[in-house]
């Protein structure tokens, strides 16, 4: 329960921020996506989100958080 409302409470944080894409990963992160009411999409895998972020026209600003053991850089090993 506490894990579910604390990633739900992001949606705030997210809408002060100005995000133009919100991409999540991760089981947890669910909860926020369905919080999110259609302003984020979740992906299952990390090869999903890295192509998701390649086909973003121009210049692009990526904001990786996560938990170290869930290796988030590896979406921008080839971007």
């Amino acid at each position: 329960e506490k894990r579910i409302n604390l990633h739900k409470s992001l949606k705030k944080k997210k809408e002060k921020a100005g995000f133009d894409h919100i991409f999540l990963y991760g089981e947890n992160m669910r909860y926020l996506c369905d919080a999110m009411e259609g302003s984020a999409e979740h992906f299952s895998s990390k090869r999903e989100i890295a192509e998701k972020i390649a086909a973003i026209d121009g210049k692009k600003a990526v904001l990786l958080k996560g938990s170290r053991g869930m290796k988030l850089e590896e979406i921008l090993k080839n971007n």
